[in-house]
């Protein structure tokens, strides 16, 4: 008999795969704008490299709130009964 909880396992594989690159995004474009800021010539320049960075920050605001759902999902899937062996 096949386990029910296997497809919930799946779905939270999913969703861990998807804050992973979420969070590896984020990093690299607040990254990418934080070193941006140095090298700016003028204001649009800079309001340009700083709304990148919040860009990134946001992202990394959204990878922590799926986190949570993950972990959610991963307690209620612990508390599924087990399938009958017979």
């Amino acid at each position: 008999m096949e386990d029910p909880r296997e497809d919930r396992r799946d779905a939270l594989g999913d969703l861990v795969t998807g804050i992973v690159m979420l969070v590896v995004v984020a990093v690299g474009t607040w990254s990418l704008m934080t070193t941006l800021q140095g090298t700016v010539r003028n204001y649009a320049q800079l309001f340009a490299a700083r709304v990148g960075v919040g860009v990134g920050e946001a992202g990394c605001r959204g990878a922590a709130l799926f986190a949570g759902l993950a972990a959610g999902v991963y307690t209620d899937l612990e508390d599924l009964p087990a399938p009958d062996a017979d």
